[in-house]
């Protein structure tokens, strides 16, 4: 499914942080509206996308491949699961702080 629009928005689902839905999906987003954040479901739980502290994984548990072009940044530590690769490309990088 393509969105395209040049004068609209996308307005995802809107729910409370304790109010979520009860059997979401992997990349289910959601706008939580009693903390102003949208939030993402992984298939084991929800992350905030959006606020005053941005969350990561501490382990990478599947293989990434970071986009050409971009550069990355997550707080460590990070641990790289067994078999699991992270590709980042030529004239990107990734920074853990």
């Amino acid at each position: 499914m393509t969105i395209s629009a040049t004068t609209q928005g996308l307005r995802p689902g809107a729910c409370t942080s304790t109010n979520r839905p009860a059997v979401p999906y992997d990349g289910m987003v959601v706008y939580e509206t009693d903390t102003n954040t949208m939030s993402v479901y992984d298939g084991t739980s929800w992350a905030s996308l959006s606020g005053p502290i941005s969350l990561n994984y501490q382990t990478i548990g599947v293989d990434y491949t970071m986009p050409s072009g971009y550069n990355g940044m997550s707080a460590g530590p990070i641990t790289i699961a067994s078999g699991v690769t992270v590709t980042v490309p030529s004239g990107s990088s990734w920074s853990i702080v």
